[in-house]
């Protein structure tokens, strides 16, 4: 699925999402994708690779698996995160076109 602008998931939903802007995981919200987007912010689960260009939040109540690949990766108390994170310098955010 692609998307412009700001999407905002709240229920269960399985696949590829490329959001052009913000993509919200809502705190009830099961997401599993392999994910591409500028900024993610995830309250709920979500099982999948993430590509964000500008930034990652996993607030309190998150359950992330996979790999994180962002130049700004913030962890909130009580955010559970299993898996690999690499972050990518600016440079190498313009070399990838993110």
């Amino acid at each position: 699925m692609r998307f412009a602008g700001a999407v905002r998931i709240d229920g269960h939903l399985e696949g590829d999402l490329v959001c052009g802007e913000e993509l919200i995981i809502a705190e009830r919200a099961q997401v599993k994708a392999q994910i591409e987007v500028r900024s993610l912010q995830v309250s709920g689960q979500l099982e999948g690779n993430i590509t964000a260009g500008q930034r990652v939040e996993l607030l309190g109540a998150s359950r992330v698996t996979g790999m994180i690949r962002t130049p700004c990766l913030v962890v909130v108390e009580g955010a559970i995160f299993n898996g690999k994170c690499e972050m990518l310098s600016p440079k190498e955010r313009k070399v990838e076109g993110l």
